[in-house]
């Protein structure tokens, strides 16, 4: 099975597609700062009151549904996602009423233009190689005056214990190529500046996986890294991760940005 997070895009066509829905829902066990993460997207949606909020890239639904029930005033919230498997997960969770999904790309969001409050998008756009049309429909569907949130992973910044910084750094450039879209992190507040949205604030949050023997069952990106290692001569270091790995002490840090933009007025 392939564990490439590139084709996480297209997981209907995976040999397992019910492996990524696992990992998704098991992700607040692997990494508990996403809960402080999806916390702070959450913050400006209520803020502002938002009645109509669009999850862009919502997997299998649990924070669509999620935002619901923190937002009794909502009218409606949609999920929004590519694969038939997390929608059908999805839409067989109990739900709020104001809760829907629909199938589509975030390439050529299926709405109207101006039609919700609010826009989130979590840990997507990376793996989308036009992530520059993405930002863009997300903010056309936007209304003026509302607010989209995304984060992104900075995948530059990865850095694993106990490999040394001059291995890390090596090992996330390379790691950089498996995103369709690269290191897209940095580059959020300008896409969403020239597609017509201010932006109101950028933070970067430490999601932090401790249990390396448990992450590397579903994404190859450990292995990757002992290559790295090895094609760098440094086998001495792959024993030391193994090691590391087998005692539970190695841990993996991922710089996630969050990016809070405001739609301009026309």
């Amino acid at each position: 099975m392939s564990t490439n997070a590139s084709e996480f895009s297209d997981l209907d066509n995976s040999p397992n597609p019910e492996h990524w829905i696992q990992m998704m829902l098991q992700l607040p066990q692997m990494a508990p700062a996403i809960n402080q993460i999806r916390a702070l997207m959450f913050a400006p949606i209520k803020e502002n009151r938002c009645t109509s909020v669009l999850d862009g890239g919502c997997g299998p639904g649990t924070v669509t549904a999620d935002m619901a029930h923190q937002l009794p005033e909502a009218l409606e919230v949609i999920g929004l996602d590519m694969s038939d498997y997390m929608l059908n997960y999805a839409r067989d969770q109990a739900l709020p009423e104001s809760v829907s999904f629909t199938k589509g790309s975030l390439c050529d969001i299926p709405f109207d233009s101006n039609r919700f409050d609010a826009v989130r998008v979590e840990r997507v756009l990376h793996h989308i190689a036009d992530n520059e049309t993405a930002v863009k429909e997300l903010v056309r569907v936007c209304r003026p005056g509302g607010v989209i949130v995304a984060c992104e992973p900075d995948v530059r910044r990865i850095y694993v214990h106990p490999v040394t910084p001059e291995d890390g750094v090596v090992f996330s450039r390379r790691y950089s190529e498996f995103m369709a879209a690269g290191d897209i992190a940095p580059f959020l507040p300008a896409m969403f500046e020239r597609a017509g949205a201010h932006v109101e604030s950028q933070t970067t949050v430490s999601m932090t996986f401790r249990d390396l023997d448990n992450l590397q069952e579903g994404f190859d990106s450990i292995e990757e890294l002992r290559n790295t290692l090895r094609e760098a001569h440094h086998e001495e270091d792959v024993a030391r991760l193994d090691q590391a790995i087998e005692r539970h002490e190695a841990f993996l840090d991922v710089p996630m940005t969050i990016v809070v933009a405001r739609k301009l007025a026309s």
